[in-house]
């Protein structure tokens, strides 16, 4: 982590820290170990549930399904058997 990513995380109050610099131009901070085990739980990632296998896609067919490329296929060689 950059020291810029820190200092953000500090100042949204994601990572707490205590600020000990003598003036108010830079500051300069600690952060306890106990802190830090909390801010890496927090943000610890949790594996993914197992995904159920995916099915196949059938090819079945609504009732009263009409297939038009077909039977446009069909009155184009009507003529032509």
């Amino acid at each position: 982590m950059t020291p810029a990513k820190i200092i953000a995380l500090i100042r949204s109050g994601d990572l707490p820290a205590i600020n000990v610099g003598m003036g108010s131009k830079k500051p300069r901070f600690l952060i306890g170990p106990d802190d830090i085990a909390v801010f890496e739980n927090r943000r610890r990632v949790q594996p993914a549930p197992a995904a159920s296998p995916r099915r196949k896609r059938t090819e079945s067919k609504p009732a009263g399904w009409i297939n038009y490329s077909q039977t446009m296929l069909e009155k184009a060689n009507c003529g032509r058997d």
